[in-house]
């Protein structure tokens, strides 16, 4: 998720007035951990939903818990809460070297 929103700034629809374009924010459903899970594990939707999900909002708040209006729900981030410590865990993670520059403190303070 902070991969794929670091990938998505300035990459959504743009505004004919400004020229500006959105950001576009990740987000993962409980289905698509499940199946990043897939075949070495099997998890249930409670562990997904229930339990892991509200200790990672817990311990990081950039992250929270959308319902959607079919009952759904997806686990987003907020760019703008990103903080750098968690960046550069997800930089080391995906061996890239430019995500907490996309995300963290925005582009017009120079990212971290």
């Amino acid at each position: 998720m902070i991969r794929a929103t670091a990938d998505g700034v300035d990459a959504g629809a743009q505004d004919y007035k400004s020229g500006e374009r959105n950001d576009v924010v990740g987000a993962v459903t409980v289905s698509d951990v499940q199946d990043m899970a897939r075949p070495k594990m099997e998890l249930k939707w409670k562990t997904v939903a229930k339990d892991a999900w509200p200790a990672l909002v817990e311990e990081w708040p950039c992250f929270r818990v959308e319902e959607q209006s079919d009952g759904s729900k997806r686990l987003t981030v907020d760019p703008d809460k990103v903080p750098v410590e968690l960046a550069r865990l997800v930089e080391r993670s995906v061996e890239r070297e430019d995500l907490a520059n996309s995300v963290v403190g925005g582009r017009e303070a120079g990212g971290a």
